[in-house]
């Protein structure tokens, strides 16, 4: 009677690595945080002109950099 040993954790499953599911989640953390940056960066330069107009006032006036920069100290 001949018996057969499991193979070890560690060897490659058809001379495959194993896919190690961590890297996943970190890949959409990445893409996800990039596509969330971009949106922030951008979106009051986008918004900017609208919401002066809605506040009657120049574009420098609703920046919160110039207010910012104004502001008393």
């Amino acid at each position: 009677m001949t018996t057969t040993t499991p193979p070890a954790a560690d060897q490659h499953v058809r001379g495959r690595r194993p896919v190690f599911h961590g890297w996943r989640i970190v890949a959409a953390f990445a893409v996800t945080q990039t596509v969330g940056y971009g949106t922030l960066y951008y979106a009051f330069a986008v918004l900017l002109h609208p919401i002066a107009t809605d506040l009657h006032a120049g574009a420098a006036a609703a920046s919160p950099s110039r207010s910012s920069r104004t502001a008393p100290r």
